[in-house]
């Protein structure tokens, strides 16, 4: 380089430009110098920077947030209990709603729907959308969206005792995680089984038929219809209505089973056994099953309660076994060996 500037210098002088100093002459090598350093040094700089942002996974991309950066949440797959027949698997279809409690200085998020679409979970839209920055988020939802009511701007929602359907048929995880931040941003929902799940097979002993009009249930004089559930915690609330919980069946009984008596209840507890009550042919016929055949003195959530009932002139007896099976393990009979006309 310093070659190049003399013989610049040189031929300047013979065109008769006048010849600078050997001061300048240095000066102007170590300008040229510190240029060129300085290109060189911004050249690998770049090169460096490119080199360790295309070897970064999204994990270590996402390390570079700061706290109050803002990132989506996502979603993972997560375990619902998508039949009471069956055990526990992966959800892959419909749509969930999230909710972001007020913990850890957060604004509280409710109902976000997220759906199930091409191998993922994402939000409906942006509106639905929850965001997380440095911050930890404590995270609950519940599934499928419809099946229940929430009351309004609030984690509480109503479960109502009624026919058995699978859009209906709630289910919620009170967390999506400890540790969801910006830093990690997705959330896994374990669901559980709000409702408990009463089947009746109801048949005549003999042959002809019976009309079955209605079927009543209660705990004593009273039974819960309604309840609400707080899915952040899981805790149940309401009160018991007196005289039980009318279902209208309407059904022509024979002496082959009808099992189309099949709802969906609150979780409760019948300490004073579970008075089931079938109106037939206008007359009033109950048989109480005793708590003790309950294994915990209650109808709990995520079980099916199967219950055979035989229809004998003007009473109604328990046929056999009760059969309670857990929505996630095997199945375990209560024994009834004094079945008893009431």
């Amino acid at each position: 380089m310093k070659e190049r500037i003399k013989a610049r210098i040189q031929a300047a002088t013979q065109s008769g430009i006048q010849p600078v100093s050997q001061s300048g002459i240095q000066s102007v090598t170590q300008l040229v110098a510190r240029r060129v350093g300085c290109l060189l040094s911004a050249i690998l700089l770049g090169a460096l920077l490119s080199s360790m942002l295309s070897g970064c996974s999204g994990e270590q991309e996402i390390a570079l947030l700061g706290p109050d950066q803002k990132v989506p949440l996502q979603v993972a797959a997560s375990n619902i209990e998508t039949e009471i027949e069956t055990r526990a698997g992966i959800v892959t279809s419909g749509s969930m709603g999230v909710f972001r409690t007020t913990a850890s200085g957060y604004p509280a998020q409710y109902n976000a729907q997220y759906t199930y679409n091409d191998g993922g979970w994402a939000p409906k839209d942006n509106a639905n959308t929850v965001f997380l920055d440095g911050r930890v988020a404590t995270l609950c939802a519940y599934y499928p969206v419809g099946s229940v009511t929430f009351t309004a701007n609030s984690f509480i929602a109503t479960l109502t005792a009624q026919k058995y359907d699978a859009n209906k048929d709630m289910q919620y995880a009170t967390t999506g995680g400890s540790n969801v931040t910006n830093l990690n941003p997705t959330a896994s929902f374990a669901m559980v089984q709000a409702y408990s799940r009463v089947k009746l097979s109801i048949k005549r002993e003999l042959a002809g038929t019976s009309n079955v009009s209605k079927v009543n249930l209660k705990n004593g004089t009273t039974f819960y219809a309604s309840r609400t559930i707080d899915i952040s915690t899981g805790t149940l609330g309401g009160s018991p209505t007196n005289g039980g919980w009318d279902y209208t069946f309407s059904k022509a009984i024979s002496n082959s089973s009808n099992t189309e008596y099949d709802v969906l209840v609150p979780p409760q507890p019948v300490l004073s056994g579970l008075t089931i009550t079938l109106t037939i042919d206008g007359v009033d016929c109950a048989v109480t099953v005793p708590s003790e055949r309950f294994s915990s003195g209650n109808l709990d959530a995520g079980k099916q309660y199967s219950i055979s009932l035989v229809i004998k002139d003007s009473a109604v007896s328990i046929s056999g076994s009760i059969n309670i099976t857990d929505y996630t393990t095997d199945s375990t009979d209560i024994k009834n060996d004094t079945p008893k006309e009431l």
